[in-house]
């Protein structure tokens, strides 16, 4: 693991966006209310929902930069899952030199849906690259996806931070899409505790919910 990696790792944590004091919900249990709730969740986001700050925007816009560098994947534009992903989408593309669009979305009390009203110059067939923070069950993936296709854009992948090891990887991958993915949660969680960020009770908290959460789907 390079210094800034290993920075961006640490501050996930010490700076609060990886929160221990659960059970907290994602998405998935807007139509699973009895799946099994986390022990941990990662919030990524601006006061005064999170404690997201615009220097750790640059340093996540980075990393996942250099990830998609490394695997060499061509596009033409890069498009942020709205609106977790557009932070790290607008770095993304003043670090690859290439156009940021955006999709709007709509939130209820109890729903959330991406739109596909596509804003920012852009041609047809172009390529666009889809960056968001994490994947949980890729439910906001595949919609985006949807609006990325219905305005005659091609997707040449999905750039994410962190995978949960849900399964919404998976799905996107059985679905023919490219995923690149910088940490999976389990890799983060033995990394704390050989650091000593997390409790042993607590790895193994979050550790028994993985396994559980996949269980429920039936992909274990």
């Amino acid at each position: 693991m390079d210094e800034e990696l290993r920075r961006l790792t640490f501050s996930l944590i010490d700076k609060g966006l990886i929160l221990t004091d659960g059970p907290f919900e994602f998405k998935l249990h807007e139509k699973n209310p009895d799946a099994p709730r986390s022990p941990i969740k990662l919030n990524l986001r601006f006061p005064p929902k999170g404690v997201l700050t615009w220097e750790l925007v640059e340093q996540i816009g980075s990393v996942l930069y250099q990830l998609s560098c490394q695997d060499q994947i061509q596009y033409d534009c890069v498009i942020g899952v709205p609106k977790a992903g557009e932070p790290f989408a607008k770095v993304f593309s003043r670090l690859a030199s290439v156009p940021f669009l955006s999709l709007e979305k709509e939130e209820r009390e109890k729903t959330r849906r991406v739109l596909s009203a596509l804003r920012g110059e852009h041609r047809k067939d172009w390529r666009a690259l889809i960056l968001d923070d994490t994947v949980v069950m890729a439910d906001s993936k595949f919609e985006t996806i949807k609006a990325v296709k219905a305005n005659g854009l091609l997707v040449a992948g999905i750039v994410i931070l962190v995978d949960w090891e849900h399964s919404g990887r998976d799905d996107l991958e059985r679905a023919g899409f490219r995923v690149l993915s910088r940490f999976k949660m389990s890799d983060l969680l033995l990394f704390y505790l050989k650091e000593g960020r997390i409790s042993p009770e607590k790895y193994q908290e979050a550790m028994v919910y993985l396994k559980a959460i996949r269980a429920y789907f039936g992909k274990i």
